[in-house]
């Protein structure tokens, strides 16, 4: 969880001015961040933490795919390809297809179960503030120097910042 003491939230007008922000902070020193993230609205009016998921189309396709090697990798050790028959290669495919399949739905189910932290509190508070368009940052730096280096860094921007979201 982020430390409100040493964590801030700026909102920006665009997700494009956020990322503009990020690659400026990058080039500065601030070598004491500790955690960030992008936070958006969607055009439902949903809550989105930009980068830091994966998503169950994803999660299914890395699935089925790592599926359907692990099940065609099986069938050369069990030793289904031993003999050069028409039969090897089908039950190749089918096991492929059956890894694929299985890979695809476990990949699916547990992207769309797992929740990857937009819980947070900050995330919360920073969503409450946000309006369709608008991206927010939130970092949590290691020491209230940090935070003050990152608050002058941040003057530099056309951004809402908010301290301490979780305690108001």
């Amino acid at each position: 969880m982020l430390n409100s003491e040493t964590s801030l939230i700026a909102i920006f007008k665009s997700r494009q001015e956020v990322m503009h922000a990020v690659d400026q902070l990058t080039e500065v020193d601030l070598m004491e961040i500790s955690r960030t993230a992008v936070v958006a609205r969607d055009k439902n009016g949903s809550t989105v933490v930009v980068g830091s998921h994966l998503t169950p189309e994803e999660a299914g396709f890395i699935g089925g795919l790592a599926g359907a090697l692990i099940l065609a990798f099986w069938t050369n050790q069990i030793g289904f390809f031993d003999s050069a028959h028409l039969f090897t290669f089908v039950i190749l495919l089918l096991a492929a297809l059956l890894g694929a399949l299985m890979g695809y739905l476990i990949g699916r189910s547990i992207a769309s179960a797992v929740s990857f932290g937009s819980r947070h509190p900050q995330v919360e508070a920073a969503a409450e503030h946000l309006k369709f368009g608008e991206a927010a940052l939130i970092v949590e730096v290691e020491t209230p120097e940090a935070l003050n280096q990152l608050r002058r860094e941040l003057e530099h921007f056309d951004a809402e910042v908010l301290e301490h979201p979780t305690q108001s």
